[in-house]
């Protein structure tokens, strides 16, 4: 407990509190099948010090009813963060943050800005020769402008169509577009996969009108009032584009505009409009800003010269907020999971007594849930450059056993965990992943490559640092309150963590760099 004090004696109560509390009575553990191969006294230490007892301990803490969430911006959050850093220094990690007035922290801070809509007051305009729509705010659209405000656009237009059950990549598309100097308008009727890629567009150029079933649409409080729209990252300048949403309804009234019928659209044959189409955009915001942080912390390596690459491993720390009855989202899975793991390694790696030649860096975003953003302020203000990592391992919701209904029963997935993006820069590392994983035994599948875009790693791979997203798959409580910690698969939870440790210090200690594949390995 002393190690606590020196944050604030507010953090000791809430953490004693929690802690008198941590061993109820919960399931029994699942039984795992052995792993083919013993671990080599290499890696012995470390593998052993990773400790199943000290992550369900974690897991509990971090999911616990008097964090409220862990939610970006709100004391829970700032709680769980000083936790993990005291935990980390506790175990050797030297600070990596901000600069302090003794020297670095263990937290990077970064604003977050809320963006309140009025949707009374806003409204969208289209105009193709004669003819014109208008559309109303909160109704039939909604604004997500990076300048949060009003625009205009006069030019060609171009129509694309993504069906359901086709999976494009979608700022590649609009890029394509808008070189032609088009505005794209994008009917996109995948939108679970595909919505999360429209946040990563360069906001400089990208303007686009996209018709889908957003959650927006669907939620009447959403569309009722002053309402909170999306947080974002006051220094992360990709977040933010000129992208408009409108629904499903008033597309259909776009679409008479153009003079489509919406078979007639596809993402290979555009249909171009043969008139300038101009658009008015009118929207009333107010804006919030508010801090959050990242936790980052680093394992110096022993080679003089290979300790300034560095082997990121890393997971979100954050969770939703509480519902609007007062229902805690614990998040056991959703992320304290995939946390409970990053500090086990803090661990592994300092009992060595030998370090591995490269540095490791150890890392906790903030805001994941809230769009990506705290893993997208790092890579854009990282404490060295970004070309220094040689690789990065995302652990995010490691905890539970897949299910999806009519494709996975989680009786068939105990010690099942996929591999999201381990192929996307080299088949090497694929492999090397498949060697280490004999010391371990999991059972590694790697069909859920359309989470790709929803985790941390995206932005480490759109810098083209080699990524790894481990990610046990979805479940019926993932995002409800019923996400709590005596649910959770600790036996996988600890070898999906000795994995990573066998990973990051094959990597950390071999000859030379990944090279991406001339062609693309998935």
């Amino acid at each position: 407990m002393q190690i606590l004090s020196k944050y604030s004696p507010c953090l000791s109560i809430v953490v004693g509190f929690i802690l008198a509390s941590l061993f109820s009575v919960r399931a029994a553990d699942p039984i795992l099948p052995p792993a083919p191969m013993k671990v080599t006294e290499t890696y012995q230490a470390g593998y052993e010090a990773i400790d199943i007892d000290e992550i369900k301990t974690w897991i509990k803490f971090l999911s616990a009813d008097e964090l409220e969430g862990r939610a970006s911006g709100e004391p829970g959050y700032d709680v769980a963060a000083r936790f993990c850093a005291t935990l980390m220094e506790h175990y050797g990690v030297k600070p990596f943050g901000d600069s302090g007035k003794n020297g670095r922290t263990f937290l990077q801070k970064f604003n977050l800005i809320q963006r309140e809509r009025d949707s009374d007051k806003g409204d969208l305009t289209l105009k193709l020769g004669e003819k014109s729509v208008r559309l109303k705010m909160a109704d039939d659209f909604v604004p997500q402008s990076g300048k949060w405000g009003s625009y205009e656009w006069e030019g060609p237009v171009v129509a694309l169509r993504i069906a359901k059950g086709v999976k494009a990549d979608i700022p590649k598309l609009l890029k394509e577009a808008q070189l032609e100097g088009h505005l794209p308008i994008l009917f996109l009727e995948n939108a679970r996969h595909n919505l999360k890629q429209l946040g990563y567009l360069d906001p400089s150029k990208a303007k686009a009108i996209v018709v889908a079933d957003h959650y927006f649409f669907r939620n009447k409080r959403l569309r009722t009032g002053k309402t909170p729209e999306y947080l974002e990252s006051e220094r992360m300048p990709n977040v933010a584009s000129d992208v408009t949403f409108v629904s499903n309804r008033a597309g259909e009234k776009l679409l008479k505009l153009l003079g489509k019928k919406r078979e007639e659209l596809s993402t290979e044959k555009s249909i171009k409009a043969q008139k300038d189409l101009s658009i008015k955009v009118n929207a009333l915001t107010h804006r919030h800003v508010f801090p959050t942080s990242n936790v980052v912390g680093i394992i110096e390596g022993s080679d003089p010269v290979l300790r300034k690459e560095y082997v990121a491993i890393g997971g979100h720390l954050d969770h939703v907020p509480n519902s609007r009855d007062g229902q805690i989202h614990n998040g056991a899975d959703d992320n304290a999971s995939g946390t409970a793991a990053v500090l086990s390694l803090a661990k592994a790696f300092n009992v060595l007594k030998k370090r591995p030649k490269r540095s490791i860096m150890l890392l906790l975003w903030g805001a994941e849930e809230m769009g990506l953003l705290g893993s997208g302020h790092f890579v854009e203000h990282s404490p060295v450059p970004m070309k220094q990592f040689v690789t990065y391992l995302n652990l995010d919701m490691i905890g539970r056993d897949e299910t999806r209904p009519g494709k996975d029963r989680p009786e068939d997935n105990r010690n099942s965990v996929n591999l999201v993006g381990s192929r996307r820069f080299t088949w090497d590392l694929h492999q090397l992943i498949s060697i280490q994983n004999k010391m371990v035994g999991l059972d590694l599948e790697d069909d859920q490559e359309d989470v790709f875009y929803r985790s941390d790693q995206y932005h480490f791979d759109r810098k083209g640092v080699p990524v790894i997203f481990f990610f046990a798959g979805f479940h019926p409580d993932y995002h409800t309150p019923r996400d709590t910690y005596e649910k959770l698969n600790y036996p996988k939870i600890t070898r999906i963590a000795r994995l990573c440790y066998l990973i990051g210090h094959k990597v950390a200690n071999q000859d030379g760099r990944f090279k991406r594949d001339k062609q693309q390995a998935f």
